[in-house]
């Protein structure tokens, strides 16, 4: 159902939106400002990627992903993010 959903997705052109979460950054105020889109508290849906063993929550439309490099290449997602660095994102 994730990848159904994510094929609709067309930002910028059909690009997903990825963040290189980099450490002291602000980085998870930009993740909870983009769960909030998903029209749920962010807080609750960044607990459910946590404990999610896959890291992946399909929220209403979208689907959101954290640290899980897998998903993120397969790029069935609207927004996810990780502190891997871009330049290692698909050769993983």
């Amino acid at each position: 159902m994730c990848r159904r959903q994510s094929t609709r997705y067309r930002i910028g052109g059909g690009k997903r939106i990825y963040l290189v979460h980099i450490r002291k950054t602000g980085g998870t105020s930009l993740n909870h400002a983009f769960l909030q889109t998903s029209g749920m508290d962010s807080s609750l849906l960044y607990e459910q990627l946590v404990q999610k063993k896959d890291h992946r929550v399909c929220c209403g439309d979208k689907v959101f992903v954290g640290w899980n490099i897998k998903h993120i290449n397969a790029g069935h997602y609207y927004y996810a993010f990780s502190h891997t660095p871009l330049h290692q994102i698909g050769s993983a």
